[in-house]
């Protein structure tokens, strides 16, 4: 393994590793390392620097100063530092004093410090502990916390040891919520509510302390956000929402403490976790917290049946978007409950759910007809089931075909029914979210069954192909399909194990390839060959039509991971190999065949541009286009059909251009962007469609700028960074997103700089900077960003020397950076995407500085 993917492998593991108990980290090292020594290794060594790193070693003894406070004696400790009773002078009071462990800061612990205290001072409410102060030891480097010093009980304590009624406890949980709420107004997300976090002081009042993990909104400055690195876990796993637990620090929002409020009052009235998961290794921990159900609260006690049961459940909901909005919502509820009002929360029962469908979405009436109709159909035959389940047991069995024709029904029938009519991506979804409801529970019937099994396990696949597979319009939630396709591989291993075929080998090795291709947009990019070789290994053995036609679309993704990695040369071995078994298989011009072969061809086509071979390229794409303009003429109502041909006008666009044909090449780019425009603009929510709408609006743009039409192509490229900006923001977790809308952003800044308006200029340069920094971190060997990186610190460079006030040491320093990202790249094998972008252009600029 190179050396570089070693150590972002390792640290992925030690960002996960470094949260856990330390009782816990060996054992942990071993389950995450699966025998890897030489990735155990470098855990190890992380981890063991990270030990060493602790500025204070085990605790401060009594007398030690930290930050101009007198430690008095230890309070407690905890993940993230120690907390002690300190002295402050001036003004003379005892105060709690919170030190952050990990040693020295680092300049970007300063600057979030700076931030969080900013944020903490505002936050003054008779329920929260006031923080005093924050500051970074002289001596050690070491943050720190002066807060209010709470006289307490923790909260469940407390409760058990003043045998609290249900009432008293709903009325604490109200006013925490109250305390929680004042926080977020400014802006203030807490992040680790738990029953250690809550005293209740002499006054018989909850007193939220220790916001020191807490994370600012975004409804500020963006910059300001108190961001923790993707895949650590900041938080208590108890009290922890799914979306922390997932490790994305992108997805945590208020709603987080909403679930952790939830949480605390579910043990607070009931006495036990919603989930157990205190005993549990790290890992599965986060699996029950991200996919299991806690047991309704009225089966633990009967007497909190009814409207305290709905409110908690809605407070614990896996989906934030269904959780209350707001503690303060939550504390009305809780209140409501108390006074027996009727309550704003609902059961969320199958009707429930349709009716709110019904009232967010007026249309596409069809879908919606459809799904209601199977929707109620489907909540007829389940109560059928567990009725008759528990009467007769041949009748039970009926009601189990029932649901699995109705699963069938509702998952490929219905769903390929909606998916061409516009405006169905919100009925697709609700289709999904129900789907899964009774795939779940068939699989924990399923048994031997391998009829069954079979079929379950198809369903997954094709649930992860509407959830997020790039090669088709999808729900834009690649995290979601890969999941889907992963329960999908259990089973259809478990089959092969037991029952082995061609038909079932086959049926994996396609879904290991699904994940493969899902994982382009997700930052883990780098995964894509390791799934799709994969792929190839299971069909090593087989020799037929269908298998073949398996092994072309892996060859075809091992061109593209190939191509988008700088490796051109290797790209084009896999696309010839699978363009030879395409010939083959399509020969009988079955339109699946074809298609597939266009893809191929289109493949070609673009790598041999890569290589400059334009008159190379040329004949495969014209014979694309020919195939799919006749594609189009047999179907002209086909949505793909009509998104295939501008995606492979696209290519010859590009082929166009590079022959010095500019004219041609922008009538060719304005077609494709009007039919990929009124693709996206009939389905609001398809997130597939705007991003090709994107793509085709920076094609477009960069023809308009090959003919010096600088203006119009500044517009195409903003409407690009606009259209992707917004694709971003809903899906934080898509690389794909992130990086091409740092492309987009940096072409925009280009035509600025062309224009002369460098203001504008740097400042979208460095957004782009950001944004490929940021996508670096995660995925350290994407081309595309590395170039967006090289062109930007190029460009400011550039700007900085073409100025009227031209500032040659600023333009030096970013020349510098861009050839020190170009020598990067050339250790890692990277060749930049764009022929700009070289030392030798670099060191002309630099020249330019003396």
């Amino acid at each position: 393994m190179p050396v570089d993917d070693l150590y972002q492998r390792a640290k992925a593991m030690f960002l996960r590793i470094c949260d856990a108990p330390a009782g816990e980290r060996a054992a942990l090292v071993e389950t995450l390392c699966e025998g890897d020594e030489d990735l155990k290794s470098e855990v190890l060594s992380l981890l063991s620097h990270d030990i060493e790193d602790d500025a204070f070693g085990d605790g401060l003894p009594p007398g030690t100063e930290v930050g101009g406070f007198e430690i008095v004696r230890e309070l407690g400790a905890g993940a993230m530092g120690v907390v002690y009773e300190a002295r402050q002078r001036t003004p003379d009071r005892a105060v709690a004093l919170k030190v952050v462990r990990g040693g020295a800061a680092s300049p970007s612990l300063r600057r979030r410090l700076e931030h969080e205290s900013a944020a903490l001072a505002r936050l003054q409410h008779p329920g929260i502990a006031s923080v005093y102060e924050a500051g970074i030891d002289r001596d050690t480097g070491a943050p720190y916390f002066a807060m209010e010093l709470v006289d307490g009980r923790p909260l469940t304590a407390y409760a058990n040891e003043h045998d609290l009624s249900i009432d008293a406890r709903v009325e604490m949980l109200a006013c925490i919520a109250d305390a929680v709420q004042h926080a977020h107004q400014r802006g203030v997300i807490h992040r680790d509510l738990k029953p250690g976090n809550i005293l209740v002081d002499e006054q018989d009042r909850p007193r939220v302390l220790d916001f020191g993990i807490a994370r600012l909104s975004t409804d500020g400055d963006h910059d300001a956000t108190m961001r923790t690195l993707p895949g650590q876990v900041v938080g208590t796993l108890a009290y922890m929402s799914p979306e922390q637990a997932a490790g994305d620090p992108a997805a945590v929002d208020a709603r987080a403490d909403i679930y952790a409020l939830g949480a605390l009052g579910y043990e607070l009235l009931s006495g036990e976790l919603p989930l157990a998961v205190r005993d549990k290794p790290l890992v599965e921990a986060l699996r029950l917290i991200q996919h299991d159900e806690p047991r309704a609260l009225g089966t633990l006690n009967r007497r909190l049946r009814g409207d305290l049961e709905t409110v908690l459940a809605a407070a614990l909901e896996k989906d934030p978007a269904r959780r209350y909005p707001s503690a303060a919502a939550l504390a009305g509820d809780l209140r409501r409950a108390l006074r027996d009002e009727p309550i704003m929360a609902r059961p969320a029962t199958t009707l429930y759910q349709l009716r709110k469908f019904a009232r967010r979405r007026k249309g596409p009436v069809i879908a919606a007809g459809i799904v209601a109709m199977a929707l109620v159909v489907a909540s007829v035959v389940s109560v059928a089931f567990a009725l008759n389940a528990q009467r007769q047991r041949v009748l039970a069995e009926q009601r189990l075909t029932d649901v699995r024709a109705l699963a069938n029904t509702m998952l490929f029938d219905l769903h390929d029914l909606i998916e061409p009519l516009p405006g169905a991506i919100e009925a697709r979804r609700q289709l999904v979210r129900t789907g899964l409801e009774y795939l779940d529970r068939l699989a924990q019937d399923a048994g031997d069954n391998v009829e069954l099994l079979e079929e379950l396990a198809e369903a997954y696949f094709r649930i992860g192909d509407i959830q997020g597979n790039p090669n088709r319009a999808n729900l834009g939630d690649p995290e979601a399909a890969i999941d889907s396709y992963q329960r999908s591989i259990e089973l259809r291993e478990r089959l092969a194990r037991a029952h082995p075929s061609e038909t079932s080998t086959i049926a994996l090795a396609r879904t290991q390839l699904a994940i493969g291709e899902t994982l382009t947009s997700t930052p883990r990019a780098g995964e894509v060959v390791t799934h799709t070789r994969r792929c190839l290994d299971t069909l090593e053995r087989l020799d037929s039509p269908d298998a073949d036609h398996v092994r072309v679309m892996a060859e075809q993704r091992l061109g593209t991971a190939m191509l988008n990695m700088g490796r051109a040369d290797e790209a084009i071995d896999h696309f010839q190999r699978a363009l030879d078994a395409s010939e083959r298989l399509a020969a009988d011009g079955d339109p699946v065949l074809v298609r597939r072969l266009t893809i191929g061809l289109n493949g070609m086509g673009l790598t041999l541009a890569r290589l400059d071979r334009a008159e190379d390229a040329l004949p495969h794409l014209e014979r694309s286009l020919e195939l799919r303009t006749a594609a189009v003429e047999r179907d002209p109502q086909s949505v793909r059909a009509q998104r295939d041909l501008a995606l492979v006008r696209h290519r010859l666009g590009d082929i166009k251009g590079d022959l010095g044909e500019k004219g041609a090449a922008v009538e060719i780019y304005a077609k494709a962007r009007n039919t990929l425009a009124a693709i996206a603009k009939a389905d609001t929510n398809d997130a597939r469609a705007h991003f090709d709408w994107s793509v085709a609006e920076e094609k477009l743009a960069n023809a308009l700028l090959e003919v010096d039409r600088i203006a119009d192509s500044r517009d195409g490229y903003a409407a690009a960074r606009d259209l992707r900006t917004a694709l971003a923001d809903a899906n934080p977790t898509n690389q794909l997103y992130r990086m091409a809308s740092a492309i987009a952003i940096e072409r925009v800044s280009h035509c600025s700089r062309l224009l002369g308006e460098h203001e504008l200029t740097r400042a979208g340069y460095l957004q782009a900077i950001d944004i490929a920094l940021d996508g670096l971190a995660d995925d350290p060997n994407d081309v595309r960003l590395w170039t967006v990186l090289g062109i930007s610190q190029k460009g400011m460079g550039q700007s900085y020397l073409d100025a009227p006030d031209a500032n040659k040491d600023l333009a030096r320093r970013w020349l510098t950076e861009a050839r020190a990202s170009l020598e990067d790249m050339t250790a890692r094998g990277v060749t930049p995407t764009r022929s700009t972008l070289s030392l030798a252009a670099v060191d002309e600029l630099l020249a330019r500085c003396e």
